[in-house]
């Protein structure tokens, strides 16, 4: 899984971020740093928010998913 990682110290989350928050842009950043380690990959990519729209482009698998019906106009498995 790749996503943004939180601080945690003695057992408590700081508040703080560990790297770069993984949002936008930055999410395909850290997968492609992923795949150059990779021999081959099929990428999974589950989106609830127009900011992962650039994910889903890289993705061979994109899947939209709604949380809320006010947040999005996509329906949920409505793939691209």
């Amino acid at each position: 899984m790749i996503c943004t990682r939180a601080e945690v110290s003695g057992g408590f989350l700081t508040g703080r971020l560990i790297g770069r928050n993984c949002y936008g842009e930055a999410k395909c950043a850290a997968v492609r740093e992923h795949l150059d380690q990779a021999v081959s990959a099929s990428i999974y990519a589950y989106a609830d928010h127009p900011s992962d729209d650039p994910l889903l482009t890289l993705a061979n698998h994109p899947f939209c998913v709604r949380m809320r019906a006010s947040e999005t106009d996509i329906e949920p498995g409505d793939d691209r």
